[in-house]
């Protein structure tokens, strides 16, 4: 049974440290993104919202981000149940 133990621990810990790679190229993707939008809102004059616009990509980016890590979450979280 320690080894069922130890080995789910070794997996936990492989999975959270493959997932370091996708999370930092996603949030380099959304800064760059951000980069782009940032000074073309500026742009824009007083018609439009742009802090209404950088404020709504970067909310969605983040609740991708969150969801796409929600399970590593649980997975800690829940530990003792499993």
């Amino acid at each position: 049974m320690l080894c069922f133990a130890a080995s789910r621990r070794v997996l936990l810990l492989l999975h959270i440290v493959s997932m370091l790679l996708p999370s930092i190229l996603y949030m380099s993707l959304v800064y760059a993104t951000l980069l782009l939008f940032i000074p073309v809102m500026g742009r824009t004059g007083t018609n439009s919202y742009p802090d209404l616009f950088v404020g709504l990509i970067t909310t969605s980016s983040l609740v991708l981000l969150a969801v796409w890590q929600v399970n590593i979450l649980l997975l800690l979280l829940l530990r003792k149940f499993i």
